[in-house]
């Protein structure tokens, strides 16, 4: 994640061409999205940076600790066919039990819909998530660290 780097600035070059908003400006695209899931893992300034890694190489993960006292997660998973489930274990500290969960993916872009948003329940120091196929799945719980 460019964040992850240090990057302080990025330009979107194209507006409107289907990827950040349709032509028509009616319909918002895969990039206003992809931009939306990482205001929802990190969105105020002095929210940290947690380190996270994953041993499935299909899958990206990256974990912040938000001002607002929640955890957040993102699992990204880069395989066009396969669900993956990621068990995800907490370093010195824990989670609530329940918090929400957002994804987009492949089923989200055909259906032309937005991010899907649910109930998530099974938090606290270890828990397991099943991202699907060519997806963002972004998990926010409570803080209880």
């Amino acid at each position: 994640m460019l964040i992850e780097s240090g990057s302080v600035n990025i330009n979107w070059p194209e507006m409107y061409g289907n990827s950040m908003l349709s032509a028509d400006r009616k319909k918002f695209g895969p990039g206003y999205y992809g931009l939306q899931m990482l205001h929802i893992l990190a969105r105020a300034p002095g929210d940290a940076l947690l380190n996270a890694a994953s041993n499935n190489a299909q899958v990206s993960v990256h974990a912040t600790r938000r001002r607002d006292g929640y955890v957040g997660l993102m699992l990204v998973n880069k395989d066009p066919k396969s669900e993956a489930t990621v068990k995800v274990s907490l370093k010195n500290g824990t989670t609530g039990a329940t918090g929400k969960r957002f994804d987009y993916g492949s089923a989200q872009l055909d259906a032309n819909a937005p991010v899907a948003a649910s109930a998530f329940t099974g938090g606290g120091s270890e828990f397991s998530v099943t991202v699907p196929p060519y997806t963002v799945t972004d998990i926010l719980l409570p803080d209880h660290n």
